[in-house]
């Protein structure tokens, strides 16, 4: 077990990684090949599975099927992720699964850890802890609400990419959103106080204080978004559980974890890209509203290695993770601090991409940021099991 301090260190390494792993794949070759997520997903398998080989050079080479299983959370998760970003947003399904991994991580680090240890986990500060988490998670959704609310709308009209394995989809871009045209037919105006302006998709302003919308239409729109937050909370679900097996595995087993979970998300990966190119061949789906896109394996070269390097960054965080799964930290501290990625992410997006503009947007973007902070202040002073220190 590594030191408090280098666990530390760990978790702000992979917070600096995991927000920055998708800049490869913002290059111009990547978004004009439109992958299919599972697509991307494999590709990134493909280089966190040898890159944790490095592993070894450390520790003793060993083997444990919780990393496979591991690796079936973490796929598992990112499949239900891309149900909920395609009907919700990426902004509001970020939200729900990051503040719900939190909590997830916190639980199982609380309550499981007879599972893995003798006795049961006593909180150093269990009020303080919780209104540390809460704080956390408040941030996180916070976080997430500004850059759906402010983010600079893509008028290009490209169809979006993030593709699903459920049908149930949001209307496309270019139809009319029942919610916010003025062009739909039997219409009833709905007004509020407290209402704040949203994007449409062609980049004007609608207050909700006073909408228009189609009550035929919009009864289309609810069972997407219920759907969309069943499938976040289940991301939640898989992505707060995807560390426990690192906790079941034989304690001679600690870096080394990464590797069969490198080879496992190859193997997954590949088996649902397996499952999902039969299901689009299918005569069920294939002939009905619901039909699947077909994969495209792009592999030339300016596509293929920014997301190699996508996998190689992500894996960068995936083993401070494991590290500090089994340090003082543990799932009740450092997993959930390590979903504030979030905040680096939207630097990036601020930086490079001018996703978020104007005094107001960054303004609240750097509140929610100090929120998260203030919670993991909060969450680290009083989150560790007593047992582990």
């Amino acid at each position: 077990m590594v030191s408090s301090g280098i666990a530390w260190v760990l978790v702000g390494i992979a917070i600096l990684v995991w927000g920055s792993f998708i800049i490869p794949v913002k290059l111009k070759a990547v978004q004009e090949a439109q992958l299919h997520p599972l697509v991307f997903q494999t590709y990134m398998g493909l280089a966190i599975a040898p890159s944790s080989l490095i592993v070894w050079a450390w520790e003793k080479p060993s083997w444990t099927w919780w990393g496979f299983a591991g690796a079936g959370l973490w796929v598992m998760g990112n499949t239900c992720a891309i149900g909920a970003v395609k009907r919700l947003g990426i902004g509001t399904a970020q939200g729900i699964w990051a503040g719900g991994i939190c909590v997830i991580s916190f639980l199982w680090g609380f309550l499981a850890r007879p599972l893995w240890a003798d006795g049961t986990c006593t909180i150093t500060d269990v009020p303080l802890a919780i209104i540390g988490l809460v704080v956390v998670v408040v941030g996180i959704v916070g976080l997430s609400v500004v850059s759906s609310a402010f983010a600079k709308q893509d008028n290009s009209g490209d169809k979006d990419t993030l593709e699903t394995l459920i049908g149930d989809e949001l209307p496309a871009s270019e139809e009319p959103n029942p919610i916010l045209s003025s062009e739909a037919g039997s219409k009833t105006t709905v007004s509020g106080p407290g209402t704040i302006p949203r994007s449409t998709s062609s980049g004007s302003l609608v207050s909700l204080g006073a909408v228009e919308f189609d009550p035929v239409k919009l009864e289309t729109l609810s069972k997407p978004r219920l759907v969309g937050s069943v499938l976040a909370i289940i991301t939640s679900l898989f992505g707060g559980s995807c560390l426990v097996p690192v906790k079941l595995a034989p304690d001679s087993i600690q870096a080394g974890y990464a590797v069969p979970f490198g080879i496992g998300t190859v193997v997954v990966s590949g088996g649902m890209c397996l499952v999902y190119t039969v299901l689009s061949k299918t005569c069920v789906l294939g002939s009905s509203a619901h039909k699947l896109d077909q994969l495209n394996w792009d592999l030339s070269p300016k596509v293929l290695l920014p997301c190699l390097g996508s996998g190689v960054l992500w894996n960068i965080g995936n083993l401070c993770s494991i590290v500090v799964a089994n340090s003082s930290l543990g799932l009740t501290i450092g997993y959930p601090l390590m979903q504030s990625a979030l905040v680096i992410g939207g630097i990036w997006g601020i930086v490079l991409y001018q996703e978020l503009k104007g005094v107001k947007a960054i303004t609240l973007f750097l509140g929610s940021a100090s929120v998260i902070c203030a919670g993991a202040v909060l969450l680290g002073m009083n989150g560790a099991c007593k047992e582990d220190k």
